[in-house]
């Protein structure tokens, strides 16, 4: 990390170029379900962490990992408890 921060231990240029490439090649995005509890959305290469919720409940959780070769979107098909 040497090269990415100054004597501060704040971030120098090389540091601040990283940061924004992390803040780009991250995903963050909040879907709905259509009727038939499913959702479709880009997902590319990489590992992805999945939330499902309802009302601000946290339903179930998972973790996916899209390999290089996987360049198509992601579909889910959602299947949440009945309470």
């Amino acid at each position: 990390m040497a090269g990415r921060l100054n004597r501060k231990y704040t971030s120098n240029e090389a540091g601040r170029r990283d940061e924004k490439l992390l803040n780009e090649w991250t995903t963050q995005r909040a879907e709905k379900t259509d009727a038939d509890g499913k959702v479709t959305c880009p997902a590319y290469h990489g590992t992805y962490e999945v939330r499902i919720g309802k009302d601000s409940k946290l339903l179930k959780q998972q973790t996916i990992e899209r390999d290089s070769n996987t360049q198509t979107p992601l579909h889910l098909n959602v299947i949440a408890p009945v309470k």
